[in-house]
């Protein structure tokens, strides 16, 4: 495929995706939402308040679980 072909194929793709009321877009985000966006804040608290309170006993472990995971979506 020649490289113009390819940035007209991106460029059009991309446009499918990115429209406000995008099928494709909207699936993404069911998808996100419902194994991303809820599931890893639960278990960032059940690790720190629940019943894997064990895991925050530690400095590195609450680490890893508040900063790279919890942080990012309380922010």
């Amino acid at each position: 495929m020649r490289p113009g072909a390819c940035f007209i194929l991106a460029f059009t793709l991309g446009h499918i995706v990115v429209g406000e009321y995008s099928p494709i877009r909207l699936f993404l985000l069911r998808i996100f939402a419902r194994y991303i966006e809820v599931p890893l804040p639960h278990l960032s608290y059940l690790a720190c308040v629940g019943r894997l309170e064990f895991l925050s006993r530690f400095f590195l472990t609450r680490w890893l679980i508040v900063y790279p995971i919890a942080y990012p979506f309380g922010h």
